[in-house]
């Protein structure tokens, strides 16, 4: 591995780049220095390695205090200076020539499928010889670390995954475009096998608990597994997620996959200590939820799935117990941090007005003709909004339907008037029931009248219609990150769609009007224990803000009797007195 200069060595060797001016060199060192205000650590220990400064390229302007217009132009010149020290390559512009094969390729192709990360691996293959007919999988995987080391991307593995899909658009769309299905590396380190790498025996047992878990009760109640019907897909998906990392677990262990031949092997008490152990140790040796978790889905094979009772049942109930973390009385420290970013009241205004902002680039995009980029950056408008008038979970705000979840109760309302989400749709069963503001209300249908419809399936019922697919909404995880990045794009802020109900909780207690009764309706917390930690969070910050306005109070009201106190004791008041006496008389 080649050793990487540190950013306070390239200061030095600018120094002596006397080809370029003065103020060249002056603006490539004054770009190295704004490097310790992303990484947070001196320049001596910033090493300029590809894989390390591809991180700045997706920094937050604001975050760094300078335009986005700078930024741009500070990443530019660290370009220059890798290029310049031979630690990137000079990328084929699309321009420049191609083998014959790829130009007859491109020139086949339409204009708008031609994408320019397709037009960058066409040259990179056409640099190194290799032919259209010759690229397989490997030559992704080969592409996708000369990104890493060679060149310098936010995001080289989003690049392979889209160069991916427009090579099989570009199928669609191309008679002679080789056929050769391409799959973007996967670069997830799985550690659990799938459920086909079982016996049959395993799989039979994990597909029947599947069945009765989805399963309406089509039964009767008094069925034996009637407590397993009516699971939501959420929590099927989870529960056969642990049932294969406990398998993993065994697996790692040493046990062969052959050998775990049903769910009952998995509940010796030998192979529950083996699985909650090698859990505990993957996680640094730290109780964790997700230890939990699978602890409790072992429970709940136990229980309901092969029903067992007795002292066999408490037998794996204790030993599930020992796993379980110590109970959270407050909010993680992850996201009391980012709550602290709100001790700066411009911090909280600008969150507070950040829709407005995101809607009025929108705009702009619109009128420049982006009518897609528009639509897109519209809805996540509406979407931060919306989070930040009714702070639900992103599950229920992406899956949000106009005329269902969004509606008007008023029969004489020309726009919408409520959020209304059934208890079943809410992960603690807490219904929903929650009023739109007038301004929130206009905002929503200027997104549905002027933006949403530009987006490929805008006649969905959704809200925030899906990319891909007419009959699905947007994918939470898609949509949660659209509102992340944003806030950190335009404001500096780190800051998740989850995190807008904590930010609920801050302002409502540190405002001495709301009860803690107020925020567990605002939030739904079903009981009051989890409404508690948030005040146990925030309860020191509030009790030194309340003292201090008792003692400014205080100082203000007593202070002549001080002044009284201190002229008795230590003279001060006649000693000012005669000063002034003897300037005058001078």
């Amino acid at each position: 591995m080649p050793e990487f200069p540190t950013a306070a060595a390239v200061l030095l060797q600018i120094d002596g780049w006397t080809d370029l001016s003065p103020t060249r060199r002056s603006c490539l060192k004054a770009s190295v220095r704004l490097l310790p205000r992303f990484y947070g650590r001196p320049l001596e220990s910033i090493r300029l390695a590809p894989t390390e400064m591809g991180k700045f390229l997706g920094a937050s302007a604001a975050a760094l205090g300078i335009k986005a217009s700078s930024l741009a132009a500070n990443i530019s010149n660290l370009r220059s200076i890798f290029r310049r020290l031979d630690l990137i390559d000079t990328p084929n512009r699309s321009g420049e020539p191609l083998l014959p094969e790829w130009a007859e390729l491109r020139d086949a192709l339409p204009a708008q499928f031609l994408s320019m990360r397709l037009q960058a691996f066409m040259a990179y293959c056409s640099d190194l010889g290799i032919l259209p007919e010759d690229v397989r999988d490997p030559t992704l995987v080969d592409y996708l670390e000369c990104l890493r080391t060679r060149r310098l991307k936010a995001e080289p593995s989003a690049v392979v995954r889209k160069v991916a899909s427009a090579w099989k658009r570009a199928q669609r769309q191309v008679a002679i475009w080789p056929q050769t299905l391409l799959q973007a590396p996967d670069l997830n380190k799985h550690y659990a096998l799938p459920l086909t790498a079982y016996p049959a025996s395993f799989q039979a047992q994990v597909t029947a608990m599947v069945c009765a878990m989805r399963d309406t009760g089509s039964k009767g109640l008094y069925h034996a597994d009637a407590a397993l019907n009516g699971k939501s897909e959420a929590t099927i998906q989870q529960r056969v997620k642990c049932v294969l990392l406990a398998a993993a677990a065994l697996v790692a262990s040493g046990m062969p996959p052959e050998a775990i031949t049903s769910l009952a092997f998995l509940l010796s008490r030998e192979n529950i200590e083996i699985i909650l152990n090698w859990h505990f140790a993957r996680a640094n040796y730290k109780k964790t939820d997700h230890l939990l978790t699978i602890g409790n889905t072992l429970r709940f094979i136990a229980k309901q799935v092969l029903k067992l009772t007795g002292p066999r049942f408490e037998e794996i109930a204790k030993l599930i117990r020992v796993a379980r973390p110590k109970k959270r009385t407050r909010m993680t420290q992850k996201r009391e941090r980012r709550l602290q970013q709100f001790d700066d009241p411009d911090n909280e205004a600008a969150l507070l007005h950040l829709p407005r902002l995101v809607m009025a680039k929108a705009r702009n995009l619109l009128e420049e003709g982006k009518l897609m980029e528009a639509a897109w950056l519209a809805g996540t408008g509406v979407a931060i909004a919306i989070i930040l008038r009714c702070p639900m979970r992103i599950k229920n705000l992406s899956e949000l339907e106009l005329g269902n979840h969004v509606i008007k109760l008023d029969s004489r309302s020309k726009t919408w008037t409520h959020f209304v989400i059934d208890s079943e749709e809410v992960k603690n069963d807490e219904p929903l029931l929650r009023p739109i503001s007038a301004d929130l209300a206009r905002l929503i249908d200027e997104y549905v009248a002027t933006y949403r419809p530009h987006l490929k399936y805008s006649s969905t019922k959704y809200l925030f219609p899906n990319r891909d697919h007419a009959h699905r909404p947007r994918v939470a995880a898609t949509l949660g990150r659209a509102i992340r990045d944003n806030i950190y794009e335009m404001l500096g802020l780190e800051m998740t769609a989850h995190d807008f109900r904590a930010f609920a909780g801050y302002l409502m207690l540190m405002d001495d009007t709301c009860t803690l009764h107020d925020l567990q309706l605002i939030l739904g917390h079903k009981t009051m224990a989890t409404t508690l930690s948030y005040y146990t969070s925030f309860r020191p910050q509030i009790a030194a803000e309340r003292y201090n306005k008792l003692l400014d109070a205080k100082s203000a009201s007593t202070k002549a009797r001080a002044n009284a106190k201190f002229a008795k004791l230590h003279g001060t008041k006649n000693k000012r007195a005669k000063a002034q006496r003897d300037g005058g008389a001078s």
